[in-house]
């Protein structure tokens, strides 16, 4: 694989960043059905159906990890794909692992509410510990915090809930219904409602930090917000309707509906139609990213996607130290230094990036020196 670098010059405080453009192909790999999910980094694809299945090279092979059949409803994935949770079709039934699907556990005190029993949607924190879900039917909310074994109910109205978001952390949540948008910052203990002027909301999604909300009404289009849900405003697009994928800056987005697929790279301003069969899909999950993706078809089969990822290389201080982050990319990538930008000069750290739950972000702490420098990330 050809190498790609993205470049920050550190001059007195002054930070240049390198990048490229967005492009993206589809692959199908018979087969295998069911809902999908994926780590944050892409590289661990999830399929529940007759069975869990697992790929670790983007859908070109798969594994069968347990030959449990829970006809899922939704499934959630912790970042790095070792914490899943699955809703099934049977009432009053949730499915836990916590090895990445190789084993499973059983609970039959999932959310309930009168007579609805069986989970519609459910959205995870990165660490796997915090959910939230909601039921097919006109019910509450409803969270976990200890990974899906059991769960409380909300003080959200009782609605036709359809879609959830959740933040990185946790702590910020939001929930789509035929009536409105509800937005918690606390974990879900309390909610407040977005009034967005107008209904029959199909999908929301959410940034890492919980700021940037995307949400799709079937009648109305495409709705953002950048204030964890307290104003929205409309980018059009009113034929665009159907469920929300999205990578963790809410800026790579891709559309799915009956029959078809559409992406985009400017957090939904412009869109195209991804060149996939017209057919019914059933779930696309997407790395943190955006530059992988995997989508499921009702009838049998899976498409997965890649572009080539360039991550922006960001640089704080704080305590005396320098701090390089970047969203955690669908390809490994690592932290050269050049003190003179002559091409022979760039010697890779060995300081090994560390996960950023709160955000995704993998970091690199540095002490300070007094000499100017330059920093790039360069894939393996």
């Amino acid at each position: 694989m050809k190498a790609l670098s993205v470049i920050v010059a550190v001059f007195c405080g002054v930070f240049i960043a390198v990048g490229s453009a967005f492009a993206q192909i589809w692959t199908l790999h018979p087969g295998i059905t069911g809902i999908a999910a994926s780590s944050a980094d892409g590289g661990r694809f999830i399929i529940a159906g007759a069975g869990f299945y697992a790929s670790t090279n983007l859908g070109t092979t798969w594994m069968l990890l347990n030959s449990l059949v829970v006809h899922p409803s939704c499934l959630a994935s912790s970042a790095d794909g070792s914490k899943l949770v699955v809703g099934g079709h049977v009432p009053d039934t949730v499915y836990t692992s916590t090895n990445s699907g190789i084993t499973w556990d059983q609970h039959n005190n999932s959310p309930h509410y009168g007579p609805f029993t069986q989970l519609r949607a459910m959205a995870s924190s990165s660490d796997g510990s915090k959910l939230v879900a909601v039921l097919y039917g006109t019910c509450p909310t409803f969270t976990s915090v200890d990974s899906g074994v059991t769960w409380i109910t909300n003080s959200t109205p009782v609605e036709y809930w359809t879609s959830v978001a959740s933040s990185a952390d946790g702590s910020k949540l939001a929930v789509a219904g035929y009536y409105n948008v509800y937005t918690s910052t606390n974990s879900g203990v309390t909610w407040v409602s977005n009034n967005v002027p107008v209904s029959d909301w199909g999908s929301v999604v959410s940034s890492t930090d919980g700021t940037k909300l995307m949400a799709s009404s079937y009648g109305a289009g495409l709705y953002r917000s950048t204030d964890c849900g307290a104003n929205w405003t409309s980018i059009g697009q009113s034929n665009l309707f159907g469920v929300i994928a999205s990578s963790a800056d809410c800026s790579k987005l891709v559309l799915w509906r009956y029959g078809e697929i559409f992406s985009s790279a400017n957090s939904g301003q412009t869109w195209i139609t991804d060149s996939v069969p017209f057919m019914v899909w059933t779930s696309v999950a997407s790395s943190a990213d955006g530059n992988k993706l995997v989508a499921t078809t009702q009838s049998g089969g899976i498409y997965t996607s890649y572009s080539t990822p360039v991550p922006q290389l960001n640089l704080t201080s704080s305590t005396g130290n320098l701090t390089f982050s970047w969203l955690v990319p669908s390809t490994n990538f690592v932290l050269q230094q050049n003190f003179d930008l002559t091409p022979a000069n760039w010697v890779t750290l060995t300081n090994t990036p560390v996960l950023n739950l709160t955000n995704l972000q993998d970091e690199v702490v540095l002490p300070p020196t007094n000499s100017s420098g330059f920093f790039r990330l360069i894939s393996q």
